[in-house]
């Protein structure tokens, strides 16, 4: 149902986009070296823009100022080397999907995009930003449904990553991928004041604890999914509130003590969890 009203949503959207904006692809002469595919959909059209082996940000800049009347599903920019996508790709053009592959930035973008860019998902696979992620140049994507971060240097989101100067409008956001990076712990308040999220998934990086504060309120209150597979998990006192009711939305497995190694969190029992004196201790202070 909830899929269901995404996609209505995208679709009004989208309907709305399109008074506006011309349907198809631009000619070749507008967006070379880019290339574009006017794939067609039944409930709406699926034009995506893709960018390959761009070593020169003003590249960009003048395909998308030779297109501002169109609309693209998707800007695809892959296997690049730049100094920043220009921000008025996003905020002079419509489009509702960044996907950046294997690409390698100086700066995110030159400057924040505003407000009031169309943007809906955001997926970065194999990204570098040499200067670090600035999350406040994020702050703009208002209508931001889902944020991909795969394989990437990552190692850790900021403790004020939930600061309204960091993040989109929250109560947009539906599924936060943060795959296959290095994260080792995430903001206690992370999730908190999402009413609409449904997913989260950290597979693959490198947290040890799975904190309460953390997911326990929104696993037992909206998720329907949080997958923490891949992680060196240690299954002590601290993942006791795992073993309450709705744990069938958590995948994940332990990965020490050397006992309970690869033993799924579905099958531990209250006799797994212990906590040595010391920990204890500090869990109490």
């Amino acid at each position: 149902m909830r899929m269901f009203h995404r996609e209505l949503t995208l679709i009004i959207c989208l309907a709305a986009v399109l008074v506006s904006a011309e349907m198809g692809c631009p000619s070749q002469e507008d967006v070379r070296p880019c290339e574009c595919d006017p794939s067609e959909n039944i409930m709406y059209p699926i034009v995506t823009l893709t960018c390959t082996k761009i070593d020169d940000s003003e590249v960009i800049q003048r395909v998308f100022e030779n297109t501002k009347r169109y609309y693209f599903r998707t800007f695809a920019l892959v296997e690049s080397n730049l100094s920043y996508i220009p921000h008025m790709t996003l905020d002079d053009v419509k489009v509702i999907t960044l996907s950046l592959y294997n690409v390698t930035l100086k700066y995110m973008f030159d400057e924040a995009p505003t407000d009031d860019t169309f943007l809906r998902e955001l997926k970065a696979v194999r990204v570098k930003v040499l200067s670090g992620w600035d999350w406040k140049q994020l702050a703009g994507f208002k209508q931001l449904e889902q944020l991909d971060i795969l394989d990437t240097p990552l190692k850790k989101l900021p403790a004020d990553f939930r600061s309204s100067d960091h993040v989109p409008e929250e109560g947009n956001i539906r599924n936060f991928i943060l795959m296959y990076n290095k994260i080792s712990t995430v903001p206690s308040d992370m999730f908190s004041d999402m009413p609409l999220l449904g997913m989260v998934s950290l597979r693959g990086n490198m947290m040890a604890v799975l904190s309460e504060a953390t997911f326990q309120p929104v696993v037992m209150s909206q998720l329907r999914y949080l997958d923490v597979t891949e992680n060196p998990i240690q299954c002590d006192c601290r993942i006791a509130w795992v073993l309450q009711e709705r744990r069938e939305r958590i995948s994940g497995k332990c990965y020490a003590p050397k006992a309970l190694r690869d033993k799924a969190f579905n099958k531990l029992t209250r006799e797994d969890i212990r906590c040595s004196n010391i920990l204890l201790h500090s869990l109490q202070k």
